[in-house]
């Protein structure tokens, strides 16, 4: 559900929070000067969490009329980790700016909204549970996120473009074909669908959100379901052959699709983003 807020700036700076990770750098690498990186000290208990405020409450008072743009989280790491992370940092924001006029944006994630299907006795992979963990400590910490009153969840369904996440479906897929070029022992891989955007939209639709000025949940997604498989079928005949019969079927958890509702990405069909994709798989498993 989306508002439009009262307020309206032309350039407002933002304060990146997880410059150096692999949302908040992308954002950083392509952006213009008005995005500032916030650096806070490592959060791994609770002492880090009260000193996170501290500098949380330094930085809005240096820079009062920006928006915070939380880009922390972790994918893979410790129920304690995942919890201080994807649930208490964005707590600890909404707690913070309560007393500010300052605009939160959290980035938070497809992984939130995937239903697992209780069908794991039919495939010989399991579904592992640190994806579970970490879409249920992202979907509370949107949930708290949007709690603040003037605040929009970015919600990212699955970034490409090169270099890709080392645990996604794209990297697998490229490690296999690498493996096939070298003439290595082939794995199988789970056949996932998934919506795919490039990571260069991020700034794009950062800025987009900065000057409507829009409240709420917006998800930043192509729209089409793309599946391992469609990407296989645009790579060379060659290499298709290789993969026939890797793909398992991912019959343990749904696909996951957005609704482009509110972002024209110049996204045009389903076909052009799977031929980019196979396009990334080959650089990658060549590099």
């Amino acid at each position: 559900m989306l508002a439009e807020s009262a307020k309206s700036s032309k350039n407002p700076q933002t304060l990146i929070l997880g410059s150096n990770g692999y949302v908040g750098s992308r954002i950083l690498s392509v952006g213009t000067a008005r995005h500032v990186p916030l650096c806070v000290s490592r959060i791994t208990n609770e002492n880090d969490l009260l000193r996170f405020e501290q500098e949380v409450q330094h930085a809005i008072g240096m820079h009062p009329d920006a928006a915070l743009v939380n880009c922390l989280g972790v994918r893979s790491s410790s129920r304690k980790n995942m919890e201080l992370l994807n649930v208490r940092v964005p707590e600890t924001l909404v707690k913070v700016l309560q007393k500010s006029e300052m605009r939160l944006i959290h980035f938070g994630s497809a992984a939130e909204i995937v239903e697992v299907i209780p069908k794991a006795e039919s495939t010989s992979i399991a579904v592992p549970p640190q994806s579970l963990l970490y879409s249920q400590t992202k979907r509370r910490g949107t949930q708290i996120a949007l709690s603040h009153k003037d605040a929009v969840v970015l919600r990212l369904y699955n970034l490409h473009g090169l270099p890709h996440q080392t645990d996604s479906g794209l990297h697998q897929l490229c490690l296999r074909i690498r493996s096939s070029l070298n003439n290595d022992p082939l794995e199988a891989i789970v056949d996932t669908t998934r919506d795919y955007v490039h990571w260069r939209t991020l700034p794009v639709v950062l800025d987009r959100v900065l000057r409507s000025r829009m409240t709420g949940l917006v998800e930043v997604c192509s729209g089409f379901g793309i599946s391992i498989s469609d990407i296989v079928q645009e790579l060379p005949q060659t290499i298709r052959d290789e993969m026939s019969g890797l793909l398992i079927p991912a019959d343990y958890f749904s696909p996951v699709i957005g609704t482009n509702e509110v972002l024209d990405l110049g996204i045009i069909t389903k076909q052009e983003v799977a031929k980019e994709l196979s396009h990334e798989v080959l650089s990658c498993a060549y590099s």
